[in-house]
């Protein structure tokens, strides 16, 4: 076991203004014989000899604990629990260029900030140019404005942000963008605060902060009390409270109380806060609820009950009738029913023709669902897209039966062919079906049999050529069989029969078609 000696001293160190300051130092050397050759009983003294770089570990670590130290009044915070390295031009604006001169002495910039535990701001050339980097670094530092408080009453924890105003009872992450319904942007004087003057030049390079604001779609600070109501999950726990302390004799079920009840009261805030979340009949679609004076029909069951008995009256069907069909809004207006107009307003119409077991006017079948109805219940039979076009002239089709389905289906991407849809198995060279008795081929596969066919036309053409000896066989474009352009293709005699004459109208109406380069190659 070997024996360490402590020996503790002051070092010089030049402060601001001329000043020398003491500094304390600590080494520790090991007690061995070759580092203490002398020693002095009666003087209690020891005569040391050190090897080359023993004292200069206690040195260094004396200067880093007094420069951590004294670098503290103008670390920047970057995150919750981490502070920034001060840039070398804030120092110089401060008057320390002693700071300056101790960084050096640890090796430069970024050395002294590892070996101080400080965060470096330097970025990569082209880091601020990115928004989605500025965004990033921007929820960093509204997270550092996080502060835990106690409830005087309770004595439950609480946090609360400084920028955004917004009050929790949960511990807040970093996306939560200071805890309201969107992240708010700091104003310049959180920076500064927080002498992050790298975000400023960023958001100035940016458009500044109104325009980077919109880019991210964020809210602009406000100030004053009661900014936590701005986020609607809080605003909702306070007004719900201030309807149970009214009771129900004041404010019926369900309902909420008018902005008049809230002045009453001195909730202010609450009529501050209903103008920014939208106005009292957004917040009762939010909170489920109704407005004070509202009419029974904004409650959805009633709304839906009174526009089937309309629907029903209108089109002068039954109750028990199967197939009423959803009235619009212009209809029920000029009808002079403006209530149900309203509660269609409210409510939406597809919300309210489900409600009320109405159909839509521009609802379709499914493309399974029409096959069946075409297979099943239309008698006779139709066979092809011209008895189809007959059928449909005749009257003979319902509403749900789309006029186009070649088209229809086709732009949901469901389309297969005539046959398929129709359900009918052709035989070849049958004159009376004319429909196709081979499907074309799927986009991505006709292309790659158009590229394979035209390699193929190559490979024959060129193998050609060399059995043959004659100076006349060379490779021409007429060589190829296979063509290269749109209008090659219309004349192409060898066009195998699942391939469309028309590419681009038949791949068109699927939303394939990407044109002739990208089909051809």
């Amino acid at each position: 076991m070997s024996l360490v000696l402590r020996v503790r001293g002051h070092r010089d160190v030049a402060g601001a203004g001329g000043v020398t300051n003491k500094e304390p130092i600590t080494h520790l050397i090991p007690l061995a014989r070759a580092i203490f050759p002398r020693w002095n009983p009666d003087a209690r003294t020891l005569a040391a000899d050190p090897p080359f770089g023993l004292l200069d570990l206690g040195a260094r670590q004396s200067k880093i604990r007094g420069l951590r130290r004294d670098l503290q009044p103008y670390c920047s915070r970057v995150a919750k629990g981490e502070q920034g390295m001060p840039k070398k031009t804030a120092l110089a604006r401060a008057g320390r260029e002693d700071l300056i001169e101790r960084i050096d002495e640890l090796g430069g910039w970024y050395e002294a900030a590892a070996q101080l535990g400080l965060r470096s701001n330097r970025k990569p050339n082209g880091y601020w140019e990115n928004l989605d980097f500025l965004r990033d670094e921007l929820l960093q530092l509204i997270y550092a404005f996080w502060f835990q408080e106690e409830d005087e009453d309770t004595g439950e924890r609480m946090w609360y942000n400084d920028i955004s105003g917004a009050l929790t009872y949960e511990e807040p992450d970093v996306a939560s963008g200071g805890g309201l319904d969107v992240p708010v942007m700091p104003s310049i004087s959180d920076i500064q605060e927080a002498k992050r003057y790298d975000l400023q030049h960023a958001i100035i390079f940016h458009g500044g902060f109104i325009e980077v604001a919109e880019q991210l779609g964020w809210m602009q600070k406000r100030y004053g009390e009661n900014r936590h109501l701005l986020s609607f999950a809080r605003y909702a726990e306070e007004m719900r409270d201030f309807i149970e302390e009214m009771g129900e004799d004041a404010i019926p079920r369900g309902r909420l109380p008018t902005l008049r009840m809230m002045l009453d009261e001195d909730r202010e805030d609450l009529v501050n806060a209903a103008r920014w979340h939208g106005g009292m009949w957004e917040i009762a679609r939010r909170m489920r609820m109704q407005p004070y004076a509202a009419s029974p029909l904004s409650m959805l069951p009633d709304a839906a009950r009174a526009i089937r008995e309309f629907a029903l009256e209108e089109q002068g069907l039954e109750a028990g009738d199967a197939g009423p069909l959803m009235p619009s809004r212009e209809f029920i207006v000029s009808r002079g029913r403006h209530d149900l107009g309203r509660a269609y307003y409210l409510h939406g119409r597809t919300r309210l023709a489900d409600a009320a077991g109405l159909e839509l006017r521009t609802r379709r079948y499914t493309y399974e669902e029409c096959r069946r109805f075409m297979r099943v219940e239309v008698k006779p039979r139709v066979r092809n897209s011209t008895a189809f076009r007959r059928w449909r002239e005749s009257g003979s089709r319902p509403r749900l039966v789309p006029a186009d389905p070649a088209k229809y289906y086709g732009e949901t991407g469901e389309w297969v062919s005539w046959a398929h849809f129709l359900g009918v198995r052709v035989k070849p060279g049958d004159p009376e079906a004319r429909i196709r008795a081979t499907p074309f081929l799927e986009y991505e596969d006709a292309k790659r049999r158009v590229r394979a066919m035209r390699e193929s036309s190559i490979r024959t053409a060129m193998e050609s050529s060399k059995k043959s000896s004659s100076s006349s066989a060379l490779i021409g474009d007429d060589a190829f069989d296979v063509p290269m352009t749109s209008s090659e293709y219309r004349r192409w005699r060898g066009k195998p029969p699942s391939l469309p004459r028309f590419p681009e109208g038949v791949y068109g109406r699927r939303g394939e078609w990407r044109g002739g380069g990208g089909f051809f190659g």
